[in-house]
C-alpha cells in the first residue's frame, strides 16, 4: 500500500469501514471539479451546495455511473470569487451524507465524540497562490515544549500559571489530565536545530513552529510579549540560528501568529482594564469594564483583539510584529484562528508582508 492508500484505510477504520465520499481538493476559481458519492442504487442523491462567501445556495443531481454501480457523480463548477463551498448530500429517503469528524476539544480533551460536518472546498485566486517553495513540500508541525532540549539542558523556571504553580517535568512523565497549560518538560529553539539532520532525513521542506512568544502557559496561545522570544525556549539568536542551519538543508521556518487574542496577564490588556482612557482600551470588547470582556471562544484567559487601525498597525504595520519576524527570517506564518477575523482583517495582513518580501506564504 502507499501512502495515501494507507491514509484512507485508517480513515475508514474510524468511520466504522465507511468512507462514503472524499472532498476534492483546493482549486482555482471558476475551475470544474467532480464530486464522487457512494451511495446504494436508486437513492438518487443530490448536492446542496452553498457560496459562503455570498450565502448562495443551489443543487446538483448527481448520476449513477453505467460500470459500477453504487458510485455517483457530478460536474462541478467554482464561483467566479475565492470563498468556500460547503455541501452536504440528500437522498432519496431523505437521509442526508456529510462528513464524519472528532469532536475538537477546548480546555478539556475529548476523544471518540463525533460529529456531522458539511464538505468544504476551498475556492483562491490563481493571482494570490502560495510562493512556489512552498508548494509539494512536506510541512513538520512542532509543539517547541516537547521536541528536544538541546545541549545545555534548560534549567527549570518556576512561574505561576494563572493562580496555579508551573510544574516541571522529566522528559517522560506523563502530564496532568486534564491539562492546565502548566506542564513544561524543558524543549527549546536550539534543540530543534540540533535535530535538523533527523528532519532532513524524513524529507522536511518545512517546519511549523506553534507559539514561540513569552506567555505563562507551555502552549503559548496567550501571548504577552509579541518581541520577545519566550526564555524557556531560548532567544532571537537561538531563533535566527535555526533559520540559518534549516535554510542550509533547503528547510523553511514559519512561526505562528496568534493576532485574534492575548493573555489576560498581558501589559496592554492589564493597561485596558486599569484606565479606559488607556490607549489600549480601545484594543478589546468590553460590555462590563473592567472586568466583563470578549474573550477568545469564551475562555477568559484569552481577550480577544478587536478590528481597529491601531490594532492593525501592531500587528502588520511597518514595524509590526508580522514584518517584524520575517526580517529575522522566517519564511512565513501559520494564521490561529482564522473565521474570528474578518477576511479584510487577513487581506490587509497579506498585502502588508507582500510589501516586506514578495514570497512570504
Amino acid at each position: 500500500m502507499n501512502a495515501t492508500e494507507i491514509s484512507l484505510a485508517a480513515a475508514r477504520r474510524l468511520r466504522n469501514g465507511r468512507l462514503p465520499h472524499i472532498p476534492p481538493p483546493a482549486a482555482p476559481v471558476s475551475s470544474p471539479t467532480r464530486l464522487v458519492l457512494e451511495a446504494p442504487p436508486e437513492s438518487r442523491p443530490e448536492a446542496v451546495l452553498t457560496d459562503t462567501g455570498r450565502g448562495a445556495n443551489w443543487r446538483i443531481a448527481l448520476q449513477e455511473d453505467n460500470q459500477d454501480a453504487g458510485i455517483w457523480t457530478a460536474e462541478l463548477l467554482l464561483p467566479r470569487e475565492p470563498t468556500v463551498v460547503t455541501y452536504y448530500f440528500e437522498l432519496a429517503d431523505g437521509q442526508h451524507i456529510r462528513e464524519r469528524r472528532q469532536v475538537e476539544g477546548t480546555n478539556v480533551p475529548i476523544y471518540g465524540v463525533w460529529e456531522e460536518k458539511d464538505f468544504r472546498i476551498a475556492v483562491y485566486s490563481l493571482q494570490s497562490t502560495s510562493p512556489e517553495w512552498a508548494r509539494g513540500g512536506v510541512t513538520y508541525q512542532i509543539f517547541p515544549d516537547r521536541f528536544a532540549r538541546g545541549n545545555p539542558q534548560p534549567q527549570p523556571v518556576d512561574s505561576v500559571v494563572y493562580g496555579r504553580r508551573s510544574r516541571n517535568l522529566s522528559w517522560h512523565e506523563k502530564p496532568e489530565l486534564p491539562p492546565q497549560g502548566r506542564d513544561f518538560y524543558g524543549g527549546t529553539i536550539r534543540g530543534i536545530t540540533e535535530n535538523l539532520d533527523y528532519l532532513a532525513d524524513l524529507g522536511v521542506s518545512h517546519l511549523y513552529l506553534t507559539p514561540i512568544f513569552t506567555s505563562p502557559t507551555n502552549h503559548r496561545y496567550d501571548v504577552l510579549d509579541y518581541f520577545q522570544i519566550d526564555p524557556r525556549l531560548g532567544d532571537e539568536r537561538d531563533l535566527r540560528a535555526l533559520v540559518e542551519a534549516a535554510t542550509a538543508r533547503n528547510i523553511r521556518v514559519m512561526l505562528d501568529g496568534v493576532f485574534n487574542h492575548c493573555s489576560r496577564d498581558n501589559p496592554f490588556f492589564k493597561a485596558a482594564q486599569g484606565d479606559r482612557c488607556s490607549p489600549y482600551y480601545r484594543w478589546f470588547a468590553f460590555d462590563d469594564w473592567p472586568d466583563g470582556y470578549t474573550g477568545w471562544a469564551g475562555v477568559a484567559d484569552m481577550p480577544q483583539f478587536v478590528e481597529c487601525p491601531e490594532v492593525e498597525e501592531f500587528f502588520f504595520g511597518p514595524d509590526g510584529v508580522a514584518r517584524h519576524w520575517l526580517r529575522a527570517g522566517i519564511a512565513g506564518w501559520r494564521l490561529d484562528v482564522v473565521p474570528w477575523k474578518s477576511d479584510e482583517f487577513w487581506r490587509r495582513l497579506r498585502a502588508a508582508v507582500d510589501r516586506e518580501r514578495d514570497d512570504v506564504y
